[in-house]
């Protein structure tokens, strides 16, 4: 998947897991969907989620990919709507993560639990 700058709405779940709410928002909507997870084990569940759902459903899923590291310092594309459950991350993850969405011209919508 191409991660160049566009228009169009792009989805990007910050601590994705086992990646339940990339696949729902892909197959819902058909926008790009990314996420990111620092956690082996958990990227590890949702890559095979993936594999799952597009052996049974390819279409919805082409737009959906999935990272594994620090959404700190990873490479990210050019989001436009943010999904972050970060209530267990602590004050300093939390400040470096919004400082780093405030910086990318293409967010729109960050949604924060």
């Amino acid at each position: 998947m191409s991660m160049t700058s566009h228009d169009s709405p792009l989805f990007f779940d910050l601590g994705s897991g086992n990646g339940a709410l990339v696949l729902a928002v892909g197959a819902c909507t058909g926008v790009p969907t990314f996420g990111v997870e620092v956690v082996e084990r958990r990227h590890a569940a949702a890559e095979a989620a993936l594999l799952r759902a597009r052996a049974t459903r390819p279409d919805p899923f082409t737009q959906v990919c999935l990272l594994y590291g620090d959404a700190r310092v990873l490479p990210l594309p050019p989001v436009t709507h943010v999904f972050v459950n970060n209530f267990v991350f602590d004050a300093a993850l939390n400040a470096a993560l919004f400082a780093r969405l405030a910086s990318m011209p293409s967010v729109r919508v960050v949604s924060a639990w």
